[in-house]
């Protein structure tokens, strides 16, 4: 992995989707820095106006401020060693790679979950040593409004704590229990599974302590009732995608048949020319910008134009799918095609290469979705990071590529080929 880039770089050709996800936590674990800095100039804002305006002993305030600090420092450094963690895990498989992200997230969540509730029992402690008698009288009056026993606050924030923590030690269990595989959408189709049975088990009693305060603070029976649905449906659509997700062909063997645009035949003494890895079907103009080029519904669905590479043969253009990780498919809210074009263009190159290698003009058509023999193009626009191709019967596409490199290969070949029928728009 890449230890250098902070964020995630769409232009690295050699970019590989293990790197976006530990990038992505490192990014969110380093910006929390901000919350402690800024949490850091509130408290002595505060400091000032409880030691000026409420003439609250200076030493208390220290030790209230000094107490939050200790916390704030003690979670700092455990960010940082999260992040040193993290930073350092590469062994060469995307899938291994991203497993162990996994892994070693959650184990830092763990620890950040023991500490959090020691440290809010510390917080507690100071808090009810110096203010013990104002904040009993003061919940008291609270609670007794609805004839509430005052301890189901000290109950609640107990059950509360201890519900987050165990949540935190099974997610780290089941986290270790997913399988290696060579493919990380496997890895990640374990992983969402997880976290969606995970939703519907946090759910429980979070709803069932919300509907039963609804009850105690006299909430309507239809509300209650409404609410209760809800919940029952969230559920069921939970279920529904767990078993959608857990039956998708995530399989990179082949590609998925229903894509391919039109019968794509073999031609005689074909040879490839020149190939362009990391292209993705994009809109020609702005009347494009809302077509459909993909849908999905509850947790799983799919790209209908899914091709990642352009070959140029000596008879036409030849667009194939190299098998990555994913395929065509959309998982939850992860859109593999588009992933791989991104963020994942290293891998795409070096199967791409070795598909070439392995197989012949004849073999490759097994990867093909599309094609345009020569004889059909009327022009071809090239950009500098897209190309538009108009047919002879007025039909028009557009394909987004990344890689400077490839721009001098399609400028020489498209010249070579269409003549005047090549426009550069760079």
């Amino acid at each position: 992995m890449d230890k250098f880039g902070i964020i995630p770089n769409p232009l690295d050709k050699n970019s590989k989707l293990s790197d976006l996800a530990q990038k992505g936590i490192v990014i969110k674990e380093g910006l929390s820095f901000n919350i402690f800095i800024r949490n850091f100039i509130s408290l002595i804002v505060l400091s000032i106006v409880l030691n000026i305006y409420y003439k609250v002993p200076l030493p208390i305030i220290l030790l209230l401020i000094g107490t939050h600090v200790l916390v704030s420092f003690v979670a700092g450094y455990i960010k940082v060693q999260k992040i040193k963690s993290l930073r350092n895990i590469e062994s060469g498989s995307q899938a291994n790679d991203y497993r162990r992200l996994l892994i070693t997230n959650e184990y830092y969540e763990v620890v950040k979950a023991i500490f959090g509730i020691l440290a809010n029992l510390l917080s507690l402690f100071v808090l009810f040593t110096f203010f013990g008698d104002a904040l009993k009288k003061f919940v008291n009056n609270i609670f007794s409004i609805y004839s509430i026993n005052p301890n189901l606050l000290l109950y609640a924030l107990v059950f509360f704590s201890s519900f987050q923590l165990v949540t935190r030690i099974i997610r780290y269990i089941l986290i270790k229990k997913i399988k290696e595989s060579d493919e990380l959408a496997e890895v990640n189709r374990q992983y969402v599974l997880m976290n969606k049975k995970l939703e519907i088990l946090n759910i429980a009693p979070i709803a069932g302590v919300i509907l039963m305060m609804m009850y105690v603070f006299s909430v309507p029976t239809m509300i209650i009732g409404f609410v209760a649905l809800f919940l029952i449906l969230f559920v069921g659509f939970s279920v529904v995608e767990i078993v959608r997700i857990n039956r998708v062909d995530l399989s990179t063997d082949k590609i998925d048949k229903t894509v391919v645009k039109h019968n794509i035949s073999f031609i005689p003494d074909e040879k490839n020319e020149a190939a362009i890895f990391g292209i993705l079907t994009t809109a020609v103009d702005m009347k494009g910008v809302f077509k459909v080029f993909g849908s999905s519904s509850l947790g799983v669905g799919k790209i209908y134009n899914p091709e990642n590479t352009l070959l140029i043969t000596n008879k036409r253009l030849l667009f194939i799918q190299v098998p990555l990780t994913g395929g065509n498919k959309i998982v939850d809210q992860t859109d593999y095609v588009t992933q791989n074009f991104l963020y994942n263009r290293g891998e795409l190159r070096e199967k791409g290469e070795q598909l070439l290698k392995e197989k012949t003009p004849q073999q490759l058509l097994e990867y093909a979705t599309s094609d345009v023999v020569f004889s059909d193009i009327k022009t071809v626009t090239l950009e500098k990071a897209k190309i538009i191709i108009e047919k002879n019967n007025g039909e028009k596409f557009a394909y987004a590529y990344l890689d400077k490199e490839y721009l001098d290969i399609l400028k020489v070949k498209f010249k070579e080929i269409l003549g005047d029928r090549l426009t550069e728009s760079i």
